[in-house]
């Protein structure tokens, strides 16, 4: 996945109402590294179902955005609705296991949605799902859950290095990419 830059991001939310539509006629490969690469798991495997209006901050570098996004994520499939503030509709992303759809002006054109769907699938898919599929490319997945905080953190890591953090307590989420350098948390809202 290119670095996405968040200033232009938060450029282009501003200035354009038109939205560009990515509809793909299949699923492409997800690069975890610059060389190893991944399948999207089908919304089958999804553990976590979510339906919540949620606060999503997005962080690159010194850039940030937040958005409010209305998240449906079961068996069936992932579906985003991404809003601004005033409860504007900004755009959308599907995924039915088949396609992605992403129809939304704050991502850059040539960002895969696969790649927002493989940092979901690292956070609510099925553990053993995520780690049998992190394996065939050898990459390791492991999660460790604080007993006393319930907090779960799944790591993935490619040989000693962390790749990336999902880090989950209470009503939030928070997804680091340590090699691509940006980083996202999910907020319940109330």
């Amino acid at each position: 996945m290119k670095k996405i830059s968040l200033l232009i991001l938060a450029g282009v939310f501003a200035l354009t109402s038109c939205v560009t539509v990515k509809k793909l006629p299949g699923l492409d490969k997800v690069y975890v590294t610059n060389t190893k690469q991944i399948n999207i798991l089908p919304p089958s495997e999804v553990d976590v179902e979510l339906d919540d209006l949620m606060q999503l901050n997005l962080k690159n570098g010194g850039s940030s955005v937040a958005v409010l996004v209305y998240v449906q994520s079961d068996s069936d499939g992932v579906f985003i609705d991404i809003m601004n503030d005033f409860g504007t509709d900004m755009g959308t992303m599907t995924y039915d296991g088949e396609s992605v759809e992403l129809d939304c002006p704050l991502f850059p054109k040539n960002m895969p949605p696969e790649y927002i769907i493989n940092d979901l699938q690292n956070a609510f898919y099925k553990f053993d799902s995520v780690k049998n599929n992190l394996n065939q490319s050898k990459l390791e997945f492991t999660e460790t859950v604080d007993s006393k905080t319930k907090t779960v953190v799944r790591t993935v890591k490619d040989g000693e290095k962390v790749i990336e953090k999902v880090t989950i307590s209470g009503k939030s989420v928070t997804v680091e990419n340590l090699l691509r350098k940006y980083s996202f948390s999910l907020i319940v809202s109330e």
